[in-house]
């Protein structure tokens, strides 16, 4: 009874100690776009979590991973670079391998849809499309929890408004009884490339953003 409380004691104290510090690589997550076009369109993706725009959590916040007591201590980006950045840069290269000419826009979570929709058409591409992150986090503890609440919204080059489309769920993508840090590193990023093909994908956008 004495050896199994202790093998207890030190699983939780191992879980707690594999908690801190964690960081998912979000590079990876290129989403496979399954439209092609040349058509120029000003990027910009924008981060409205609640959590970061009231300052609670910091932008590089990509969700929790608990201890053997339950708990949470944040998960960061790898890049170190804010949620948004790294959502732009896939974003960015997966259509950009369809022939689409990206011109990314940074947009920080303070700025209104009208000033984010102004830069964004300042160049007068014909086509310009904003991602909005009203909800993105993983909650991982033996298994992992995803939360995730995407609006995509393309524009064209005078600002009006020419297609939306929401993406919103809670998934479970399973878990390691072993190692969950490391099944949530790995499963992660696969469930956010995943996300941003059924984004960028869908007919409503892939339609909006090829036409002249």
């Amino acid at each position: 009874m004495k050896r199994l409380l202790l093998i207890c004691i030190l699983s939780l104290l191992t879980l707690t100690g594999c908690a801190v510090g964690n960081k998912y690589d979000l590079a990876t997550a290129v989403p496979e776009v399954t439209h092609s076009s040349d058509q120029e369109v000003a990027l910009g993706v924008q981060d409205v979590r609640e959590y970061i725009v009231d300052g609670d959590k910091t932008q590089d916040f990509i969700g929790l991973q608990r201890g053997g007591f339950g708990n949470p201590f944040d998960v960061s980006t790898q890049s170190g670079k804010p949620l948004a950045d790294d959502i732009l840069n896939v974003l960015a290269a997966g259509l950009e391998k369809q022939g689409y000419k990206v011109n990314k826009a940074e947009i920080s979570p303070l700025t209104t849809t009208e000033r984010a929709v102004e830069k964004l058409t300042a160049d007068h591409k014909k086509r310009a499309l904003l991602v909005s992150i009203l909800n993105w986090k993983s909650d991982t503890m033996y298994s992992v929890a995803m939360h995730y609440d995407f609006r995509a919204t393309v524009y064209d080059e005078s600002g009006k408004k020419v297609a939306a489309t929401t993406l919103k769920g809670e998934d479970e993508l399973g878990g390691s009884m072993m190692n969950p840090p490391a099944h949530a590193m790995k499963v992660v990023p696969q469930a956010l490339q995943e996300q941003l093909e059924r984004i960028i994908n869908a007919p409503v956008i892939s339609d909006a953003l090829r036409e002249n």
